[in-house]
């Protein structure tokens, strides 16, 4: 969590180089249209999506409860917590799901503002 936060104030961060106060909602529109675009943010909202996907394959007897939640660690276990059985995937994800890619988001496009002040350096 204290990363989210850290994210946010660096994006926020890039409003103090704007050079007046319209600029910044375009500035930050600019950023956040160009981080979709990153392969971070892609990846994030894919692994969300199949690990969706997974659950639902599970329910037709297609995937093992075992299966999903060792696709579940691989893809997200890092960044959402490690889980050990299919409730608490299917708990993580419907409570976390839809934040993570958010969160991915707000980081490329901290990321892209950062690099585009250290050009301006």
């Amino acid at each position: 969590m204290k990363a989210f936060f850290f994210s946010i104030l660096l994006f926020a961060s890039f409003n103090c180089f704007a050079q007046n106060p319209i600029n910044q909602d375009s500035l930050k529109k600019a950023y956040l249209i160009k981080a979709h675009e990153t392969p971070e943010y892609k990846e994030a909202v894919d692994d969300i999506n199949q690990v969706k996907k997974n659950i639902e394959l599970q329910k037709t007897g297609i995937l093992t409860a075992a299966d999903v939640v060792k696709d579940y660690n691989i893809r997200l276990g890092s960044h959402l917590g490690k889980k050990q059985t299919l409730k608490d995937v299917e708990l993580r994800i419907n409570s976390e799901g839809e934040k993570y890619p958010q969160y991915v988001l707000l980081l490329a496009a901290a990321r892209l503002a950062k690099e585009d002040a250290n050009k301006q350096e």
